[in-house]
């Protein structure tokens, strides 16, 4: 069981919820049943923290199908957990973001040269208006409108970031402060609105 000065957390990725393959349904009684084995062995889970990919690719109603399944899953850790309310967590993965369906837009160029051109970093990092960083932000706006409502509603105080999918939160789980920061790496892969992988 654990102490008051550990952080319990239970993390979960590449769900690719709206896929073809719909692997959740294949996974979910078994998951569910598992959840009170790893509870008795390491104690309550004070953090569920997806790490991308939670659905397949980036539409609003893939979103809302992930949220029943985050709905359940937290369900699940919170009747476990019983004092323990479990924060909930997520950073984007290459999978949630909205595939571009018309011609290979010219921002997808600048992704190959990022660690190749200094220029095209620093014009990243610093422009609001750079055509890599608009198109990242147009190719997460679902993300981004699923996660701005998700942490509202959450009450969490998040400090969001540059990108959509950045974050960084300081959690009170009983005599412990944990800082926890989340980072948006789907920009540096090339597959953005490209092939799925």
């Amino acid at each position: 069981m654990s102490s008051d000065r550990e952080l319990g957390w239970l993390h979960l990725t590449d769900l690719h919820t709206g896929g073809t393959g719909r692997l959740w349904p294949n996974v979910k009684s078994d998951f569910l049943d598992d959840l009170p084995e790893v509870h008795d062995r390491s104690g309550p889970r004070d953090v569920v923290v997806f790490t991308g990919d939670l659905v397949y690719s980036g539409e609003e109603a893939q979103f809302q199908e992930f949220d029943e399944i985050r709905e359940e899953v937290i369900e699940r850790v919170r009747n476990l957990n019983q004092d323990v309310e479990p924060t909930f967590l997520a950073i984007p993965g290459n999978h949630d973001v909205r595939r571009v369906r018309e011609r290979r837009p010219a921002f997808l160029d600048r992704v190959g040269l990022w660690h190749d051109d200094r220029d095209v970093r620093n014009a990243f990092w610093s422009d609001e208006n750079d055509d890599l960083r608009r198109g990242l932000e147009q190719v997460l706006v679902e993300w981004d409108a699923w996660w701005t409502q998700e942490f509202r509603r959450s009450g969490l105080n998040l400090q969001c970031g540059k990108l959509p999918g950045d974050f960084a939160l300081t959690l009170p789980v009983r005599d412990l402060t944990v800082g926890i920061v989340g980072l948006n790496s789907t920009f540096l892969q090339s597959s953005i609105g490209g092939k799925r992988s």
